[in-house]
């Protein structure tokens, strides 16, 4: 963004955290989502470990930079502001723009595939099977574990290891990925996998929808939230990938939607 667009987008960011507090009034929130946590470990990968991320479509990710702290108070204002049911964020008083898993795949740069992600249990792969054990000897949260991802995603790969530990690295990276940013949940270093199906044949991980899995999941979040604006609760966990209605507020203001 050049100055004046920067000056603008902050200047709208005031008026409505303005408006939105003076609505709500004082509260908490709390998030969390975590960009840095998710940059620190995949800063850290070899070439090797960037194609394997490239080969299972979430190749966007790897270009996210560590941003500052999200202003959570912003985030609430932007989520209340979603019509869950036709995907509409209110920008102004008068202009709605829609939203799509294809703009959130553009955003992230993360597969849109043709797959549905179904939540209902499926076999599993050796490589599925094989985490899956990992993480329950590594913690009680088995496979909820984003500690037992990361410990995965650390270890070293590359051409000569076992086909075993090139799926697990896939497999966790999706877990780490979507449980620090894309699907946050609500308790520390948990992830809530309910899309264990999409893992199973490594192969065709970037053939399913994960653009549409995170609306679906904001959306979840949105509701949850006007609720808790609604029978106001003191402080408010945010669910959801709120940021990207950061960027794509900022979008709005630079963009002739």
């Amino acid at each position: 963004m050049d100055t004046n667009a920067d000056l603008e987008e902050l200047e709208a960011q005031n008026t409505e955290l303005n408006e939105f507090n003076a609505v709500q009034g004082p509260i908490a929130v709390t998030s969390r989502i975590s960009v840095q946590k998710l940059c620190n470990v995949f800063s850290q990968f070899n070439d090797f470990k960037k194609q394997l991320i490239r080969d299972i479509g979430f190749g966007g990710v790897l270009a996210i930079k560590t941003l500052p702290k999200l202003n959570l108070k912003f985030s609430s204002c932007l989520m209340e502001k979603v019509n869950p049911e036709t995907r509409e964020i209110l920008i102004e008083d008068y202009r709605a723009i829609m939203f799509s898993s294809q703009d959130v795949s553009n955003v992230f740069g993360i597969p849109c595939g043709a797959k549905k992600i179904s939540s209902y249990p499926t076999e599993l792969s050796e490589a599925c099977a094989e985490f899956k054990k990992f993480a329950e000897d590594m913690s009680d949260k088995g496979v909820h574990s984003l500690k037992a991802a990361e410990a995965i995603l650390v270890k070293h790969l590359d051409a000569e290891s076992r086909t075993l530990d090139i799926d697990m690295f896939k497999i966790a990276s999706v877990i780490f990925v979507v449980g620090h940013m894309l699907c946050p949940s609500s308790k520390n270093e948990y992830t809530t996998v309910d899309y264990g199906g999409a893992l199973s044949t490594t192969a065709e991980i970037s053939e399913h929808n994960w653009a549409e899995l995170v609306v679906e999941h904001l959306l979840a979040a949105v509701r949850k939230l006007k609720s808790d604006l609604h029978t106001r609760h003191s402080t408010i966990h945010l669910l959801g990938c709120h940021l990207f209605l950061h960027v794509w507020h900022a979008l709005a203001h630079l963009l002739p939607f």
